[in-house]
C-alpha cells in the first residue's frame, strides 16, 4: 500500500478538511431550496485559521445533480444584520473572506446549474472578539539636554482595559530615585534637571485591570564646569579576605559632566586586566579570585573625552577556615594522537592561602618527571611526544606546607591518517551506519572511538562485550575516522575504519522537482541545507518505528532540530510519506495532496532537507 502522511507546520494552525467534513468547531446547518422537479444538491465544507476577529474564513461548495456545469455564489451576515455578498455567481466553488468583526456569522453558499435551478446551504461560525494586550507607547521630547533643561514625558497607552493611569519618575547614575508624579490620569509631565549626569526616566502605565507596563528612556544631561577634570575615586576597603566583594567608587570632579568610569586590576605585578568597560555608574563591585597584592586602577572620562586615572592598593588575605582541596583536570579526552599538546588545569581551595602548584608525569610504569615545579601557575601544557599511557599528577601546596595531589591519565597513539585506513564504509548523510568487527575470540571486549575532522582527540562512542556490530551516525559530511580497541587475553590491538557520508543523487533530483514547482508559481528556489538533510534522514529512519509526525519517544518531530544543534527557526514544516519507489512518484503524491503542497509551495520557507530510508520519505522545511 502506498500512503502519504499529512504535513504539519509550526506557526500556523493547520486545518484538514474534506468534502462534507470540517475539523474546526463550527456548526454546519444545511438548508436546501429546490423545486420538486429539481434534483440539484449542494455539499459544503469550510475552514478557518482562527476563531477570533480578523480570521480568514474559506468555504468550498460542491454542486451535484441537476445539469452541469454549476455556478456558485457566496453571501454572509453577522448576527441579525444584512447580507453581504462575498462572491457573486461564477464557476469558482471556493470563497474566502476576512471576519473583520466579532459575532455570529451565517455563511450561505448557492449552487446554480445550467438550467438556473438553485440550491443553498448555511454554515454558522462564531467569531470571538480578539483581546489586545496592553502596550506602553509613551514618548519623551528629548534624550540629550543641557543642565537646567526640561524634557516632556507623554504617557500613551494602547490595548488592555481603559482607562489608564501613569506614574513618572527618574533614577540617576548613582541609583537615587525621584518620583515626579505618582499614578494619576495625567497624560504628561515636564521634568527639569539641575545637575549633569546620566538619568533613566520612567513612565509606568497601569490599566483598569491592574496590568503594569514600564517604559524607560536614557537621558544625558551635559554641564561644563570650566575646570580641569580630577579623580577622587576610592575603594570600600583596602584589605579583605578571599571571597569578599569590595565596591570600587568612581568619583570625578570638574571637566564636562557627565562622567564614565572603567576599572582595572593587577595581581602581584602582572599586567592590568579590565574588570569592565566604561560604565555610567560610579559604583562597581569586584570579587578577587585569588590571594595576593592588587593594584586597582580607576579611570574617569568626562563628556568631552578627557581622562584621569587613580591607582589604589588592595590586599587579599589568607583564609584558613576550610580544609585544603584540589581540583585538577585535562582539556582533552582519554585518547589522543601522538604529539598532541594537552593542558593541565589545577585549582586549590581552603587551607592557608595563597597556593603553589607542581606538575609531574610518567609514561607507563616509568619514573616521575617534572613538568613544572612549584609556582603560582594554575595551568601548564605537556606535549605527548611518545606513544603509550601517560599518568599526570597535579600537586597543590598551601602556605602552611600542606599538600594534596591528584592524578589522571591519557593515552597517546600513533596518528592514523586517512590513507592508512583500509576499511571504508559509504553511507547517506544522517542515516545510521553499521560496521562489523573481526571476531577476536570469545569474550573479547571492544571500545570504539571517533575523531572529528581536524581534531587530535578521539571520543568514545561505544563499549561492548562480544557484540561485534557497531552502529554509528557520523555527524560530519565527508570522512569520519574510527578506531577500535580490542581487548582479548590481556592484550590490546587497534584496528581502524572510516565512514564516508554523502548526499544521494535522488536528493538533488527531488530538489530540482521541488524548485521547478515553486518556479511555476513565482517562488524563490529552496536551498538544500546539509544540516537539514542530516535531520531529515534521522526522521526517515524513525518513521520505520513510528510512522507519525511524533518521534518514537513521543516528542514532536521538530525536536530533532534542537537535538542536533540546529537553531530553532521562526517557521518549520515536515512532509512524510511511505511506499513510493522514487523521488518522482513521491513528489507526484505530495503535489496532489493539498496540505503537503502548501509546505512545498510556502513562501515562509527558504531551506530544505530531504531524507530517504527504506521507501520512507521526509522533507524538512525551515525559514
Amino acid at each position: 500500500m502506498l500512503r502519504v502522511k499529512e504535513k504539519i507546520s509550526i506557526n500556523a494552525i493547520v486545518v484538514f478538511s474534506f468534502v462534507f467534513i470540517s475539523f474546526i468547531l463550527i456548526s454546519l446547518i444545511p438548508s436546501y431550496t429546490a423545486s420538486a422537479a429539481s434534483s440539484i444538491r449542494i455539499g459544503v465544507s469550510s475552514s478557518i485559521n482562527s476563531q477570533y476577529q480578523g480570521a480568514k474564513i474559506t468555504v468550498n461548495a460542491t454542486g451535484s445533480g441537476g445539469t452541469a456545469p454549476y455556478n456558485y455564489k457566496f453571501i454572509y451576515k453577522v448576527n441579525n444584520g444584512g447580507w453581504t455578498t462575498a462572491k457573486n455567481y461564477n464557476t469558482s466553488n471556493t470563497c474566502s473572506f476576512i471576519a473583520s468583526k466579532a459575532g455570529n456569522y451565517t455563511v450561505r453558499s448557492f449552487a446554480k446549474d445550467k438550467n438556473n435551478r438553485e440550491v443553498y446551504c448555511d454554515i454558522k461560525i462564531n467569531i470571538k472578539e480578539k483581546y489586545v494586550s496592553p502596550s506602553n507607547n509613551s514618548t519623551i521630547s528629548s534624550t540629550r539636554i543641557y543642565r537646567y533643561g526640561i524634557v516632556r514625558v507623554k504617557g500613551i497607552g494602547n490595548g488592555g482595559t481603559k482607562p489608564y493611569s501613569f506614574k513618572y519618575y527618574y533614577t540617576d547614575q548613582y541609583g537615587n530615585t525621584k518620583v515626579v508624579k505618582d499614578y494619576s490620569s495625567a497624560s504628561s509631565v515636564d521634568i527639569k534637571f539641575y545637575y549633569g549626569g546620566y538619568y533613566t526616566v520612567h513612565c509606568t502605565m497601569k490599566d483598569k485591570d491592574g496590568k503594569v507596563l514600564d517604559k524607560a528612556f536614557e537621558v544625558t544631561v551635559n554641564y561644563n564646569t570650566g575646570k580641569a577634570i580630577k579623580n577622587g575615586s576610592s575603594l570600600s576597603s583596602s584589605s579583605v579576605f578571599l571571597g569578599s566583594t569590595i565596591t570600587l567608587n568612581g568619583k570625578a570632579f570638574g571637566g564636562s559632566q557627565p562622567y564614565q568610569y572603567v576599572y582595572y586590576y593587577s595581581l602581584n605585578g602582572s599586567a592590568y586586566k579590565k574588570i569592565n568597560g566604561y560604565i555610567k555608574s560610579g559604583k562597581q563591585t569586584f570579587k578577587p579570585s585569588a590571594t595576593g597584592y592588587y593594584k586597582i586602577k580607576i579611570s574617569a572620562k568626562d563628556y568631552n573625552g578627557k581622562n584621569t586615572d587613580i591607582v589604589k592598593d588592595l590586599i587579599v588575605k589568607k583564609n584558613t577556615n576550610k580544609a585544603l582541596s584540589l581540583t585538577s583536570s585535562l582539556n582533552t579526552t582519554s585518547l589522543v594522537d601522538q604529539n598532541t599538546t594537552v593542558t593541565i588545569n589545577a585549582s586549590g581551595n581552603g587551607g592557608t592561602m595563597p597556593y603553589k602548584y607542581a606538575y609531574y608525569y610518567k609514561l607507563a610504569n616509568g619514573t616521575w618527571k617534572t613538568i613544572k615545579d612549584y609556582s603560582t601557575s594554575e595551568k601548564v601544557t605537556l606535549k605527548l611526544s611518545s606513544k603509550g599511557l601517560y599518568t599526570i599528577k597535579s600537586v597543590v601546596r598551601d602556605e602552611a606546607g600542606k599538600k594534596l595531589e591528584k592524578t589522571t591519565s591519557v593515552t597517546s597513539i600513533a596518528k592514523i591518517t586517512e590513507d592508512s585506513i583500509s576499511a571504508s564504509v559509504k553511507h547517506p548523510y544522517g542515516l545510521t551506519a553499521a560496521y562489523t568487527l573481526k571476531d577476536a575470540g570469545r569474550g573479547a571486549k571492544y571500545e570504539v572511538y571517533f575523531r572529528n575532522p581536524g581534531s587530535t582527540q578521539w571520543v568514545k562512542v561505544q563499549s561492548s562485550s562480544e557484540n561485534r556490530l557497531i552502529k554509528v551516525r557520523p555527524r560530519y559530511l565527508g570522512v569520519t575516522s574510527y578506531i577500535v580497541y580490542t581487548k582479548y587475553n590481556n592484550k590490546t590491538t587497534i584496528s581502524s575504519f572510516k565512514i564516508t557520508t554523502y548526499i544521494p543523487q535522488s536528493v538533488t533530483s527531488e530538489l530540482a522537482i521541488i524548485n521547478a514547482e515553486r518556479k511555476k508559481v513565482g517562488l524563490n528556489s529552496l536551498k538544500l541545507d546539509n544540516n537539514l538533510v542530516f535531520v531529515a534522514n534521522v526522521r526517515a529512519e524513525e518513521l520505520e518505528k513510528s510512522y507519525s509526525h511524533n518521534r518514537p519517544d513521543g516528542s514532536k518531530c521538530f525536536s530533532v532540530l534542537e537535538e542536533y544543534g540546529i537553531k530553532t527557526p521562526s517557521s518549520s514544516g515536515e512532509n512524510i510519506a511511505w511506499g513510493y519507489p522514487d523521488e518522482k512518484s513521491v513528489m507526484n503524491g505530495w503535489m496532489n495532496s493539498k496540505n503537503h503542497r502548501e509546505n512545498i509551495l510556502s513562501s515562509k520557507f527558504n531551506k530544505i532537507g530531504i531524507g530517504i530510508y527504506n521507501k520512507y520519505w521526509t522533507q524538512m522545511f525551515t525559514s
